[in-house]
């Protein structure tokens, strides 16, 4: 029930976690789905998926050993012992209004298990590490 157009909006929406574009577009997925037969009930529970999604899909990537700087001590902390200890601290991000650094407890840790690295070697020799 999407055009092209309008899922490319979706999934702007879902790039900068725009909830109010999120609830605007929910009306028309939700009228494209019943149009094509899909029951209403259904087709909320699918966008609520998206929406959860949203929530996790476009957030950076990161190695396990990546530390971040624990706001309350000061101590750095890896994602990893983050993610298994489900013990989510504060840490810093810029907020989206002021555009300050400010504390902000983590909200969750979403490990999507191992990844293909490449490595990039240029013509100068140099090596570039990916992930």
């Amino acid at each position: 029930g999407f055009s092209l157009s309008q899922a490319d909006i979706l999934r702007r929406a879902m790039s900068k976690k725009s909830s109010e574009v999120m609830e605007e577009q929910r009306k028309y997925f939700v009228d494209g789905c019943v149009k094509n037969g899909t029951s209403k009930k259904i087709a909320n529970k699918i966008f609520n998926l998206i929406e959860h999604f949203a929530g996790y899909g476009f957030n950076k990537c990161v190695v396990g050993s990546t530390e971040l700087i624990n706001a309350d001590t000061g101590e750095p902390e890896t994602v990893e012992k983050l993610y298994h200890s489900k013990d989510f601290i504060k840490s810093f991000s810029c907020d989206k209004k002021s555009f300050k650094v400010i504390p902000q407890k983590i909200k969750n840790i979403v490990c999507n298990g191992p990844k293909k690295v490449y490595r990039l070697k240029t013509q100068s020799g140099k090596e570039v590490p990916g992930n």
